[in-house]
């Protein structure tokens, strides 16, 4: 296994954790405070988690011959 295969695992399942985290919060936040809205922190997260999980598609996409 290379170091970009494991980098693109580490990057995917980080950026899932992340994103089920957010989503977890918002959930659990919307049942006191209905808003429909993300807080700022919770975007932050959830484009950090969005940018992972891109970074671990493009890796994944290039070829290493």
């Amino acid at each position: 296994m290379s170091i970009k295969e494991i980098i693109t695992y580490v990057l995917g399942f980080v950026g899932l954790i992340l994103m089920c985290y957010v989503r977890m919060q918002f959930t659990k936040r919307q049942q006191t405070q209905p808003d429909n809205a993300y807080t700022k922190k919770e975007e932050i997260m959830h484009k950090i988690a969005v940018g992972l999980l891109g970074v671990a598609v493009v890796l994944a996409l290039i070829p290493i011959y």
